[in-house]
C-alpha cells in the first residue's frame, strides 16, 4: 500500500514538474515573440510616421508627429485614375492600410481598430506593436491637434509640393539644414528630380541634382562629417548603404543606383 502511495506521489511530482516545463516554454516563446515583435516595429518617438490609407475610389495619408504630439489628416480629391501615389506625392509613406468604402471615413482609432483585426474588409502591413504604440500616441493627443488637409489631385506640382512640404515637412531635418546632394545614376530620366522633391517636401536642404554618366549597380548614401539626424533619418527613408567619403560635394550625397526600385517606390 505504501509502494503504491509512493508511486503515486512521484507520478503527481512528476506531473507538476512537466506541465509547469511546458508553461515556461510556452511563456519564453511569448516573450521571445513579442521581443521579436517591438523589434520590427517602425514606429517611435522620434520620426513622423505616415500611413496611406484607401479604398477602391479614395485615399488619405494619416500623418503622426510624436516630436509635435500632432496628427495630420490629408485627403486626396478627385480621380486618381492610374497615377502612382508613390510619384505623386514623393513623401514617405511607412505603412499602408486598405479598406472597404464604408469604413474609409471612419475616425483613426476605429480605422486602426480594423487594422489589427485584419478582416476581410481592412488590411494592413502594420504590426500589432505599431498599431498598439498608434492607439496610445492615439490617445495622448488634443484633439485640437488633430488637422485635417485637402488635397486636389488637379494642382500642379508646385502647388501641391507647397501642400506637401507644410504638412510632411520635418523640423529636425529642417532645421539642420544639412546640405544635399541627388546624383542619378540609374540611367532613368528624372529620378534624381523624383529624389529630390521627396527630401525638400520632408525639409532637406537640396543644393544640386545631377546626372551621372557613369551607370552604378548600386545606390548608397555618402557624407562627411558627423552622422546627423538628417543622415540617420534618409537612411531609414531610403535604406540605402551608407559610407564617409569626405569628397562629397554636399554633406551628403545620395547616389541612386539601378538597385533602388529594390528598396524604394518613389
Amino acid at each position: 500500500m505504501k509502494k503504491k502511495k509512493d508511486l503515486s506521489g512521484k507520478n503527481t511530482k512528476f506531473a507538476i514538474i512537466f506541465f509547469a516545463f511546458i508553461a515556461l516554454i510556452v511563456f519564453a516563446s511569448l516573450v521571445y515573440k513579442t521581443i521579436l515583435l517591438i523589434g520590427r516595429s517602425r514606429f517611435d518617438s522620434d520620426n513622423k510616421f505616415n500611413v496611406l490609407v484607401w479604398d477602391n475610389k479614395n485615399i488619405k495619408v494619416l500623418s503622426f508627429s510624436p516630436d509635435k504630439g500632432s496628427i495630420s489628416v490629408l485627403r486626396i480629391e478627385g480621380d486618381r485614375g492610374e497615377i502612382d501615389i508613390y510619384k505623386f506625392l514623393e513623401i514617405p509613406l511607412d505603412a499602408h492600410i486598405s479598406t472597404d468604402s464604408k469604413n474609409f471615413n471612419n475616425d483613426i482609432k476605429q480605422l486602426l481598430s480594423s487594422a489589427v483585426l485584419n478582416s476581410r474588409d481592412t488590411k494592413s502591413d502594420l504590426n500589432t506593436a505599431d498599431i498598439v504604440k498608434l492607439w496610445i500616441f492615439l490617445i495622448t493627443v488634443k484633439e485640437e491637434s488633430i488637422k485635417e488637409e485637402n488635397l486636389s489631385i488637379n494642382l500642379d506640382e508646385a502647388e501641391r509640393d507647397k501642400i506637401l512640404s507644410e504638412v510632411f515637412e520635418e523640423e529636425k531635418i529642417a532645421q539642420e539644414k544639412i546640405n544635399i546632394e541627388v546624383v542619378n545614376s540609374a540611367g532613368e530620366y528624372g529620378l534624381g528630380n523624383r529624389i529630390a522633391r521627396l527630401l525638400t517636401n520632408i525639409g532637406g536642404n537640396v543644393i544640386l541634382v545631377s546626372t551621372s554618366q557613369n551607370l552604378e549597380e548600386k545606390s548608397a548614401i555618402f557624407y562627411k562629417g558627423e552622422q546627423v539626424y538628417t543622415l540617420e533619418r534618409l537612411k531609414k527613408i531610403l535604406r540605402f548603404n551608407t559610407q564617409e567619403n569626405k569628397q562629397t560635394i554636399g554633406d551628403i550625397t545620395i547616389r541612386v543606383g539601378k538597385d533602388y526600385n529594390k528598396f524604394i517606390k518613389y
